[in-house]
């Protein structure tokens, strides 16, 4: 598998790893304390110390990371609402083609392919650095 599919399914990955990143975030973070009959306590759970030993593989961070940052950086850009409509048609909801994605946004096919493919190389380019 070549750089370009590996981009693209870190791509279409990032809905689910932010969820997943999400849903180890939100782990209860109180502790419990509790006792046993005859006064030998059964210690406590140390649920904020596994929430924060809890995350997401190496690689699923990294793939989630290079996304979210490439989407902050996009969202700097001019019309970069619009280029995120594009990732997000043809990726994440998987509704259009790029030129469906285009017709949708309003901008001739050039624009969204030029968008396209920039996103997809800057998602390899912050891969490559983290």
């Amino acid at each position: 598998m070549g750089w370009r599919q590996r981009t693209r399914a870190a791509i279409r990955a990032y809905p689910d790893l932010l969820r997943k990143d999400r849903e180890i975030k939100e782990t209860v973070l109180i502790a419990q304390y509790g006792g046993k009959i005859g006064g030998r306590t059964s210690g406590t759970t140390r649920t904020a110390e596994a929430a924060a030993l809890r995350q997401l593989p190496r690689e699923e961070q990294r793939e989630l990371d290079a996304v979210s940052m490439a989407v902050q950086t996009t969202m700097r850009y001019r019309n970069g609402a619009l280029r995120i409509k594009i990732i997000d048609l043809v990726y994440w909801t998987a509704s259009h083609t790029l030129e469906g994605a285009a017709q949708q946004v309003h901008v001739s096919s050039r624009a969204a392919y030029t968008w396209h493919n920039g996103f997809v190389e800057l998602v390899d380019a912050y891969l490559r650095i983290l």
